[in-house]
């Protein structure tokens, strides 16, 4: 069917009109480092019920575990909005949380392989704000707070992390085991959120000293401004074409 140029016009204004009257943000990732918490057992159970989460609507970027001789703690980043905007319709992420809980009826000990296989993850238009892993009943849980994004791109639960050996009953297994993207943002590529991670624990060659490494999954945030830029310029060629559609 072939529309006249007023209905063109028409669609263009409505289209104008929707991104310019959403609620958006210019991102920009900030670091932060979590309360520094006492280690006691020196295992990885001293983890449990430890929370990390992003500022407002704030999404994770990426996680580090960081450890001196008496303390534990996470250095991570968080994209946030730098300014409210609406002129250009920048990244949008929207103030929408859900927290999603996965029971594994798995029982637990100080040794490093109870974590492997265990989950934390988002759905896909979620990244992750925060998260967390405690106990039920003597069973793991995990938390993941997650946080509506609009992504371009999500990838599966497939990117893998440096893989590290230590004692199975040691924290040291996780400690700087980097969790998410590094990446350099760019006009195109505008933020990475995570989406979620999950935990490998290797005994093949050693059940005392086993290679532990993490896989994630994470997504692109999609660049509202050069969607908005290239719908304008689909909508000038059929105003001069005035082609079907």
């Amino acid at each position: 069917m072939k529309y006249s140029l007023y209905s063109l016009y028409i669609i263009q204004i409505i289209f104008f009109v929707l991104i310019s009257n959403s609620k958006q943000e210019v991102l920009e990732p900030y670091s932060y480092t979590s309360t520094p918490k006492k280690i006691t057992t020196g295992s990885w159970t001293d983890l449990l019920s430890y929370q990390i989460q992003c500022e407002k609507s704030g999404v994770l970027k990426n996680f580090v575990l960081k450890k001196n001789s008496t303390h534990f703690w996470y250095e991570y980043q968080c994209y946030a909005s730098k300014k409210s905007s609406n002129p250009d319709g920048e990244p949008i992420i929207k103030n929408l949380v859900w927290v999603y809980l996965d029971k594994t009826n798995k029982k637990y000990s100080t040794d490093i392989s109870s974590l492997n296989n265990i989950k934390t993850k988002c759905f896909v238009d979620y990244g992750m704000k925060g998260f967390q892993i405690y106990t039920e009943k003597d069973k793991l849980v995990t938390k993941a707070i997650c946080v509506r994004v609009k992504p371009s791109y999500v990838s599966t639960l497939s990117k893998k992390t440096d893989s590290r050996s230590a004692n199975s009953k040691s924290i040291d297994t996780l400690v700087n085991t980097f969790v998410g993207r590094k990446d350099k943002e760019t006009e195109t590529d505008i933020a990475f959120a995570l989406r979620g991670f999950q935990y490998k624990v290797d005994t093949s060659s050693s059940s005392s000293t086993p290679t532990v490494s993490l896989v994630y999954s994470y997504s692109k945030i999609r660049n509202m401004k050069a969607l908005k830029q290239s719908y304008a310029k689909k909508f000038e060629e059929l105003r001069k074409k005035n082609v079907e559609i």
